[in-house]
């Protein structure tokens, strides 16, 4: 279960940005800016997949301050997972912008912070090291999700270990769409979410 909400937690990497680059905007840092995803975790064998739960993420940007001269927000994370028995993890990502580099921190997984983004976002860009995993900037591709039709979303890889990840980054919108293959004690899992509802 810790590595179910170590990838979850990835998530909240991706959907950082602000609109001072160049126009562009994967995580529209607003306080009262609220995302609802849905998605669900499947064991993979010979190619099938068997479910094993279901969950819903919500996200809010809840506050913001000042941390010296940068602007910090706060973002609040629920992951409601249906299985049995459910559970209801909660929490809460700082996110910070200096220059064109986005840092993200929080209380469970990254104390010390990491960079999640580096603007300006464009084809083959490269970013990480062996500690924090690699992540790679592959093309543009049209979204569908429940939320909606999104254009011109890039498509990000990260690789940690031997775990791959993908990522939909809609501008002005942030994460439509997550994709991640994962192994622990020699099992294969799938996540798979998307996009179902904002309110900006």
């Amino acid at each position: 279960m810790k590595r179910f909400l170590f990838l979850l937690s990835i998530v909240a990497v991706f959907i950082i940005g602000c609109g001072v680059f160049g126009g562009e905007d994967y995580y529209p840092l607003k306080v009262g800016n609220k995302w609802t995803y849905t998605g669900y975790v499947a064991m993979v064998s010979d190619a099938t997949e068997d479910t094993t739960q279901t969950f819903i993420q919500q996200r809010e940007i809840a506050r913001s301050f000042k941390e010296g001269n940068i602007e910090t927000f706060v973002e609040g994370i629920k992951t409601t997972s249906h299985l049995l028995p459910p559970y209801s993890p909660s929490d809460t990502t700082i996110v910070t912008i200096e220059s064109v580099y986005v840092f993200t921190r929080n209380d469970t997984m990254f104390q010390n912070g990491r960079v999640t983004l580096v603007y300006p976002l464009e084809e083959n860009k490269t970013w990480g090291d062996s500690s924090i995993g690699y992540y790679t900037v592959l093309n543009k591709e049209d979204v569908t999700v429940a939320a909606g039709n999104f254009r011109n979303c890039w498509k990000i890889r990260y690789v940690i270990d031997e775990d791959t990840s993908y990522f939909w980054l809609a501008n002005n919108v942030g994460l439509v769409k997550l994709s991640q293959d994962w192994s622990i004690f020699g099992y294969l899992f799938r996540t798979r979410m998307e996009l179902s509802e904002k309110n900006f």
